[in-house]
């Protein structure tokens, strides 16, 4: 067994990628081949200094060298002589490590025993670790080794590096290892942003913070190379590193110093303390990299880019996947929001979610847009926040976005709403109670006046109805709402189109109302009863209204009690669990009626009625909900239905009403598929 002279030297790949917040899709180019010497790529100047680490040096201070055989063992030779080995220090010692250069390239070299066996040699560098491979008996061993990170100063000092030589270590003379590359165990990653030069005039984004998250908290120094892209974590590739312990985020880089758009005669409703951000441009803006050690978790088979989520990694590992986090606030020419986009990374832009060693990633983001259908903006409640509107739903899909900040007090003839914007009508009014849309339980003026009255919606407890007849005096708040939105499709719609069902949704398979603003469906109506203040007191996703009565004795109204008992013993549509609506549910319902199939819809003629008609033409139509008034004692929330104001009725009243009285009764249940 002779002494081998083992020449060491440095490699680093680069691979660039470009990734799209819109729909253009980039390949995979610009790999580096691995022949003709090694080469160190120098880093490119910094444009922008945000972070204090410094880059990772490729110098060889200390080199584990660990002799396998064909079936993955380690070697240890007759006497112990060949088993792993950790050099360390300078020349002249048998440990020692001698540099030099050769071509311009830094080379490294030992001399090492080589077990006639061994037709595999790993060689690990810079793990500081005097004691990390003894005792190591195979390859699996030595793979298995890790090195805990903290945080991306765990990856300062000097570079964590890997190389194999194989071949047949029989021969006598110098084994030449100019094949064998070192390569650093972790990436780096390069990250670049700008605005898309296609927007439309007026869209602006304010950067606000740039953050890398789900870094993995431990380092492989030495990983098999064929082993190094896993696809669904079979066939010999399983993701890595193991999916345990908790993941590092990366120290977030702000940039909200500067207040942006102030004074902007376009934009209405602003906190006042403003917006800060720097605001980007067509211009690429570029950051420190980052660097992270490898982490592979798999490919999707996911051909749209606007689909790389966690939610369509490989199965189970979307939590572990490494992304980057771009937080600001997105303006159209009059709104303002507050949008995350997460950009997960890997070796392309659709399926890849592996970062490998040793690979220089530039990843290229241009924002082309807010659209919430593409899966990389985030819909989590912390990461997309209207800014100066409120929007119900989280699809931007409402019939109205209500302005964030409500205007002053004003009397009933000063109602007016900035250009753009409306005072809410009766109906809107309702659904803003609905969805509890509103920015405060204040009193807001409704664009609505009949008998010299100016209706008002009392948004803490859901009473809309007008104000004393001719009072001036009155001094309520104004409340804007903005209709006039690029939406196909709004929520709450009647399933099946106008006409088409007596299905009420707010929710569906696309989203709509957020689920905070609606109750569970199927939640069991409280026996001891509730109120409008109450939970039960909301929407359900989905609700089925039952068919106007149609026996005689149903045909009157009926003291509350009488009508919870109705609703309870109705067996309609094979159904048994009818009841009467809540406050909000029928408030809703007035606000669609007319979308309504007729069977199904409520009567809104006038209570004076017409010979021959239906009975429920003929009396005063209010009708009754399941909710009891919070404000006064032994009443419970009902709406009028009724249409013809000059006979003395108030359309869209809703207030409470004594439960010993009578009303009319149409029932209700939570629907589902």
């Amino acid at each position: 067994m002779k002494r081998h002279n083992i020449v060491l030297a440095v490699w680093c790949a680069v691979l660039t990628l470009g990734i799209f917040s819109g729909c253009t899709e980039k390949e995979l180019y610009g790999v580096m081949p691995e022949e003709g010497g090694i080469i160190l790529v120098p880093e490119e100047a910094r444009k922008v200094s945000v972070k204090s680490i410094t880059e990772p040096s490729t110098v060889i201070n200390d080199v584990w060298v660990i002799q396998l055989d064909g079936s993955g063992n380690v070697l240890t030779g007759e006497s112990g002589e060949c088993a792993p080995i950790y050099f360390y220090g300078a020349a002249g010692t048998p440990t020692g490590i001698r540099a030099f250069t050769e071509d311009n390239v830094q080379k490294y070299a030992i001399y090492v025993e080589i077990d006639p066996q061994a037709t595999e040699v790993v060689f690990v560098a810079n793990t500081g670790n005097s004691s990390l491979y003894s005792g190591v008996t195979t390859k699996a061993d030595v793979e298995g080794k890790t090195k805990a990170i903290s945080g991306e100063a765990s990856l300062e000092g000097n570079a964590v590096m890997s190389g194999t030589w194989r071949g047949n270590a029989g021969g006598e003379g110098e084994i030449s290892l100019k094949d064998v590359h070192m390569r650093r165990a972790f990436a780096r990653i390069n990250f670049r942003l700008k605005m898309a030069e296609s927007l439309p005039e007026g869209e602006a984004f304010a950067l606000t913070s740039v953050q890398l998250m789900n870094v993995p908290n431990v380092l492989h120094p030495y990983r098999d190379a064929a082993k190094l892209e896993p696809t669904d974590g079979t066939g010999g590739t399983p993701f890595f590193p193991a999916a345990t312990g908790t993941y590092l985020n990366y120290p977030e880089t702000p940039f909200d110093q500067n207040e942006v758009w102030a004074d902007d005669e376009n934009l209405q409703w602003m906190p006042s303390e403003g917006v800060k951000g720097e605001l980007l441009t067509t211009a690429v803006k570029t950051f420190d990299p980052w660097y992270v050690p490898e982490n592979g978790r798999g490919e999707s088979g996911v051909t749209n880019q606007r689909l790389k989520d966690a939610e369509h990694a490989p199965e189970g590992q979307g939590d572990y996947a490494t992304y980057v986090r771009v937080q600001g606030y997105y303006r159209t020419t009059e709104l303002v929001n507050m949008v995350t986009y997460t950009i997960y990374l890997g070796e392309d832009n659709c399926n890849s979610y592996n970062i490998v060693r040793n690979t220089d990633y530039t990843v290229t983001v241009t924002i082309e847009g807010q659209d919430r259908f593409d899966t990389r903006i985030s819909k989590e409640e912390e990461d997309y926040e209207q800014v100066n509107y409120i929007d119900y739903t989280d699809n931007s899909s409402p019939w109205f976005i209500v302005a964030a900040l409500q205007g002053g007090q004003h009397n009933p003839d000063a109602v007016s709403a900035p250009e753009g914007w409306s005072i809410p009508k009766k109906e809107e009014m309702m659904l803003i109670w609905v969805y509890d849309a509103a920015p405060t339980n204040n009193f807001y003026w409704i664009d609505y006046v009949q008998n010299n009255s100016r209706w008002y919606g009392d948004m803490g407890l859901g009473e809309i109805k007008p104000s004393a007849e001719g009072e001036a005096s009155a001094t309520y708040y104004l409340l804007a709402i903005k209709s006039d939105l690029p939406v196909g499709f709004k929520y709450p719609y009647v399933q099946g189109g106008k006409g088409g069902s007596n299905i009420i949704v707010s929710r569906d398979a696309n989203g709509g109302v957020a689920e905070d603003k609606l109750r569970p469906t199927g939640t069991p109506e409280p026996e001891d009863g509730y109120t409008n203040q109450d939970d039960f007191n909301r929407v359900p996703a989905k609700l089925q209204i039952a068919k106007r009565a149609d026996k005689e004795e149903n045909m009157v109204r009926k003291v509350w009690a009488e009508a919870k008992t109705y609703c309870a013993g109705l067996t309609e549509d094979g159904h048994d669990d009818w009841r009467l609506p809540t406050q909000r549910e029928l408030m809703m319902i007035y606000a669609i009626n007319g979308d309504l199939p007729e069977e199904y819809s409520i009567p809104t003629e006038s209570f004076t009625g017409n010979s021959g008609s239906h009975p429920e033409l003929s009396s005063h139509i209010y009708y009754w909900t399941g909710t009891e008034d919070s404000s006064i004692g032994g009443s419970a929330w009902s709406v009028c239905f009724c249409k013809d104001e000059d006979a003395g009725s108030f359309p869209g009243k809703v207030e409470g009403y004594g439960t010993t009285y009578e009303n009319f009764v149409r029932c209700v249940r939570d629907y589902t598929e």
